[in-house]
């Protein structure tokens, strides 16, 4: 089953973490289905970690 959620916001918080808060729906299960993908329950936002540097080396 599919759904359409409007998108509130877009943005990168504070600590470098890309975000995105839905208008209406709670993602508070998101981490079953989902890697690198975490629910913030106070800002009601889904983000992700900040992603790793890489050196010329890797």
């Amino acid at each position: 089953m599919s759904f359409i959620e409007e998108i509130e916001e877009v943005g990168i918080d504070a600590e470098g973490r890309i975000y995105v808060r839905p208008a209406q729906t709670n993602f508070n299960r998101i981490y079953r289905a989902a890697m690198e993908v975490h629910w913030d329950e106070s800002q009601r936002r889904l983000y992700s970690p900040v992603p790793c540097k890489l050196t010329h080396g890797q």
